[in-house]
């Protein structure tokens, strides 16, 4: 059975390779499972009130300082979360608004047998107070960020690397502390690194945050089928950049960007683990191919699957290893779950 890349390859030297290798969804996932070094349950959830009265004593001053407001049980607004700078800058144009630097708090399920104590995850977040008519502060976000109530914690140590016009840009990615077994955060932490360009912002206090550029990413052609068809969850724009998509300014128009200029914007991508010059090659060809009619839009899109399923398993084959390195590098055991 031919590579997928090699049809992709004949396409490109000019022959109609219509019957391209598309692997079943589930054969990209049928790698040898990693190690099981974070003993992780399931997934994170918000922090009940009752999980923070039993945790606040160790994870507060980790978070913020004695002179930080007190933590709050917020309720979330009905804004998209992806535009929650905008939605938090018209609400600053209330009288007397002022923004509030922080964190959500989210409960990790670990195995508290094996590492001891429980362990937390805080999302650098920002509400606005306002001063009602009888005096009392009150926080407001007005964004979509969770389905439930949450715990707020105000803290000027959230992301000091940024002003408050900085923070509120939009031109800027925030980060997550995480919290609980130090070994269990170093683990986790260079997992995280490894997915992307927003979950790589991770430290375990919040002086090691360091914000990211916000960028744009220029979807490929039948990019957003071939995700959804996949069933990959981690972020349509974030799977592409790792995937050697070209990224742009945040503010820039991607619609009519010609060839030399997305090369340009593929190039020295930290966040990728593939070259995305092929997919690029293969876009031009397609296009001429089209507007010749030798080749039909199903045909093309054949062609793009069975590329970006090889380029995924380039990807998280090179997640693996890096990821076993830098585990085995640190003196984690990765040859046992």
């Amino acid at each position: 059975m031919p590579h997928p890349e090699h049809s992709v390859k004949c396409a490109l030297r000019g022959g109609r390779a219509t019957h391209a290798t598309m692997p079943n969804a589930h054969l990209l996932r049928n790698e040898s499972p990693l190690p099981n070094v974070l003993k992780l349950k399931g997934g994170m959830k918000c922090m009940s009130a009752k999980t923070f009265a039993k945790q606040k004593g160790a994870m507060l001053p980790q978070l913020r300082t004695r002179t930080d407001p007190p933590p709050r049980l917020m309720r979330p607004g009905v804004s998209e979360p992806t535009d929650w700078h905008a939605q938090v800058r018209a609400l600053l144009q209330q009288p007397d608004a002022t923004p509030v630097r922080g964190f959500r708090l989210y409960k990790l399920s670990v195995d508290t047998a094996y590492w001891g104590e429980p362990a937390w995850l805080a999302i650098t977040h920002v509400v606005v107070a306002t001063v009602s008519g009888s005096g009392n502060v009150v926080y407001t976000d007005p964004t979509r960020s969770e389905d439930e109530p949450y715990i707020f914690v105000p803290s000027d140590r959230a992301h000091r690397d940024l002003s408050t016009e900085q923070l509120l840009s939009g031109r800027w990615l925030t980060g997550c502390v995480v919290g609980g077994h130090p070994r269990f955060c170093h683990a986790f932490a260079i997992s995280e690194r490894l997915g992307g360009r927003q979950r790589g912002i991770i430290a375990t206090s919040p002086e090691g945050l360091v914000a990211k550029p916000n960028v744009k990413v220029r979807p490929m052609p039948h990019f957003d089928q071939w995700y959804r068809e996949r069933g990959f969850v981690n972020g349509m724009e974030t799977q592409a950049e790792l995937m050697g998509a070209a990224v742009y300014d945040v503010d820039a128009d991607v619609t009519s960007m010609d060839a030399l200029t997305a090369y340009n914007a593929m190039s020295d991508n930290p966040e990728a683990y593939t070259s995305g010059v092929l997919a690029l090659k293969l876009e031009l060809k397609c296009q001429s191919q089209l507007m010749r009619g030798e080749v039909s839009v199903d045909e093309v899109r054949e062609l793009f699957f069975a590329l970006y399923d090889s380029c995924a398993q380039l990807v998280r084959a090179e997640q693996t290893r890096r990821l076993l390195a830098q585990l085995e590098e640190h003196g984690f055991n990765t040859l046992y779950g």
